[in-house]
């Protein structure tokens, strides 16, 4: 699926005459979002989630435990439920541009996927 502009989204969700506070269904379940399209917390659902998160970031979900930098840049991504084999631990590291340039997935310590990114001087990302 192509990357879609999020603007693009919000006027589709006003002409389907979705509300400011909007019902979106991922992978994992279905989330709302306030009229920033920042995600809220489902407390009916889901009443141990915070009614909102510290400094606009997401700490945790029904999936997933979430790590941020100072920069409010994502520094991993820890699995909630455990399998037989142990939880996922996604790991994203960055430049001084914030740009990702290394994505790693654990289980138990050993790398399962390790991924690099390049960027041309424009900043694009060409490899």
């Amino acid at each position: 699926m192509a990357f879609m502009d999020i603007r693009y989204l919000k006027i589709m969700m006003v002409r389907a005459g979705l509300s400011a506070r909007s019902s979106m269904t991922s992978r994992n379940g279905t989330y709302t979002t306030d009229t920033a399209g920042n995600r809220v917390a489902d407390r009916e659902q889901y009443p141990a989630l915070p009614a909102m998160w510290r400094d606009n970031r997401i700490g945790e979900d029904v999936a997933y435990f979430y790590h941020h930098d100072a920069h409010g840049r994502l520094t991993e991504k820890d699995e909630r439920q455990i399998r037989d084999g142990g939880g996922y631990v996604h790991h994203y590291h960055y430049d001084n541009q914030h740009r990702l340039v290394h994505y790693r997935r654990e289980q138990q310590g050993i790398t399962l996927l390790e991924s690099r990114y390049l960027y041309d001087p424009p900043g694009r990302r060409i490899g």
